[in-house]
């Protein structure tokens, strides 16, 4: 019974949390694109997009993304899944997303401290977030595929090729 209120919710705080990343990002990129503002503007601007990040960050990112690594670890111990080898690529995966999540939270306090001249990193590193989730949903549809290390090895060097392959595309343009 408590597994079927648990699994929805984890979904749902993944979904929360994601948003907020997302987001995080788009505030810390339009944060330095301010400062290609005049004076005046920019510095309304800068801090009304410091009083947002602040605000993405402890209203929607840290608790979404604490309730989905709780509801995850709880799943993962009721279904015995820490002994499958699928799911210790689909934690590596989530651990780099945690790590991505706080350095996003570093980088926008760090953003306000430098003089960051393009935003054109910045718009590529907020796409990591999406890959690592995209690499996250496939490792659970594709158990089987996944649980080898072979298997491992090639799905990530098949999502690798995809990105190339999207970065090459969009470097076209």
């Amino acid at each position: 019974m408590l597994y079927e209120f648990i699994k929805p919710l984890h979904v749902i705080f993944m979904t929360f949390w994601m948003a907020g990343v997302f987001f995080l990002g788009r505030m810390i990129i339009y944060y330095v694109d301010a400062k290609k503002e005049p004076e005046n503007i920019r510095s309304n601007i800068q801090a009304y997009f410091t009083k947002a990040q602040t605000r993405i960050w402890n209203i929607i990112i840290l608790p979404s993304m604490t309730l989905t690594i709780s509801a995850g670890f709880y799943l993962a111990y009721i279904l015995k899944l820490f002994s499958q080898g699928w799911f210790h690529f689909k934690l590596l995966m989530v651990f780099l997303l945690v790590a991505h999540t706080i350095h996003l939270r570093v980088l926008g306090v760090r953003v306000k401290c430098r003089s960051v001249s393009s935003s054109k990193l910045l718009r590529l590193y907020n796409e990591v977030p999406a890959l690592l989730l995209v690499m996250i949903v496939f490792a659970i549809y594709f158990r089987s595929i996944v649980t080898t290390l072979s298997g491992t090895l090639i799905f990530f060097g098949v999502v690798l090729s995809l990105v190339m392959l999207i970065l090459k595309l969009i470097n076209r343009k």
